[in-house]
Formats: structure tokens, C-alpha cells, sequence
């Protein structure tokens, strides 16, 4: 999986107010609670055509974002601090995260995260791994899953897939899931002969004793 960009980093990890201290415009103290805020653009005295007599520069804290309506520009930190330091935006990426301090990951602590980590196991495929070792387990799989015991005892196993996170548990809960289902599985089951052989004994008795 790639990862990210210096200035997606430096997007991420620099507040657009911090950059705007950097270049020495005036904010008010509650430009941190989230609120959009017009202030005056750092780049009024050179490309304004009233010389910043009005602000025109909308901050949003909630994004870290800005928009000048006279420059019709949308900044992000990084893209506002390539613009004041006349540089591109991967120096103005490096320039900010070394600002405040960030120390994006070395190659080799990149690799190290890379190695450990662990994608959550598939749980649609656990359940038709165990629903398949059902079919194999039982010779009439197609009408005994349907059983009230069989039935409740697999929708116990399904529910605790939210629990499944590693490879350790995807043994964990494969292992009791099979003897669970193992165990309900060779439990005397009728079939549907019987069952059908049954329902009719039970309505001739009903019959003889209504004569």
C-alpha cells in the first residue's frame, strides 16, 4: 500500500493557522474554535487591487483551508506557504513539518510499520469456511441447517466474527466453532421421513381420539 505524500503529511500535521502566524498576519484569538473567519490575505499588497484596504481571505479552521476572494485561490498550509516562500510544495512540506517539528517515518522504520501490519481477516470468507466444513461434516447439511438447535448454534459462531481481528483469533474461533458444530451436528437428528412419519402418527392419533 503507498504511502502517503510529504505534503499530504505536511497537509495533515500543520495547521493552516500556524502558517498564517508564520507569515505575520493578524488573527483574532478565537481563530481556533472552528468558526470561518475573514482576515487579510498575506498577499494583498501585491495582488489585490485595492491593496488589502478590505480583508479577503476566509480561514476555516474545520477544514485547514483557506480561499481568497481577490486572488480567487484556494490554499492549503502547504500550498499557501509555497506560494509566500516562492518555493514548490514539497520544499514548503519539508520546510513546515521541520517547522513544527514532524519527523515523517525513515525508510527503514517505513518498512518495519509495512511488516507489521496485519489486514483484518475476511469475515465473509470465515463463514463460508465453516459453513463448508458443515457440508462436509453433515451428510444431510441441506435439511438439518435448517434444525432449531443446528440453526441457533451457527448463528452463535456467525456473531462472534465481530471479535475475529487477528490471524491468532481466525484459529481461535475456527477451532471452537468446528467442535460447537461438530458436537450439535452428531447429536440424533430425524430426517425428513421420519419427521413427515411423525407428523402423521401424531394426526392419526388426534383423529382416533376425536372418534
Amino acid at each position: 500500500m503507498p504511502g502517503k505524500s510529504l505534503v499530504a503529511v505536511a497537509n495533515e500535521n500543520v495547521s493552516i493557522v500556524t502558517v498564517l502566524q508564520m507569515l505575520a498576519v493578524e488573527l483574532p484569538d478565537d481563530i481556533g474554535t472552528g468558526r470561518s473567519r475573514k482576515l487579510h490575505c498575506p498577499f494583498e499588497q501585491l495582488y489585490h487591487s485595492d491593496h488589502g484596504a478590505s480583508p479577503a481571505l476566509r480561514v476555516y479552521p474545520d477544514t485547514n483551508s483557506a480561499y481568497c476572494f481577490s486572488c480567487a485561490a484556494y490554499f492549503s498550509p502547504v500550498s499557501l506557504a509555497a506560494k509566500a516562500m516562492d518555493c514548490d510544495r514539497q520544499t514548503a512540506a519539508a520546510r513546515l513539518l521541520d517547522r513544527v517539528g514532524h519527523r515523517p517515518l525513515d525508510l527503514a522504520a517505513a518498512f518495519q510499520d509495512a511488516a507489521e501490519y496485519e489486514p483484518e481477516p475476511d469475515k465473509a470468507l470465515l463463514a463460508d469456511a465453516l459453513k463448508t466444513f458443515c457440508r462436509r461434516t453433515a451428510e444431510r447439511w441441506g435439511e438439518s441447517q435448517f434444525e432449531p438447535k443446528i440453526a441457533a448454534t451457527l448463528t452463535r459462531c456467525l456473531s462472534l466474527l465481530d471479535l475475529v481481528r487477528s490471524e491468532d483469533d481466525v484459529r481461535a474461533w475456527l477451532g471452537t466453532c468446528k467442535t460447537a458444530m461438530t458436537r450439535v451436528l452428531q447429536e440424533e437428528q430425524p430426517s425428513l421421513s421420519q419427521k413427515v412419519a411423525l407428523l402423521w402418527e401424531d394426526q392419526g392419533h388426534r383423529g382416533g381420539r376425536r372418534t
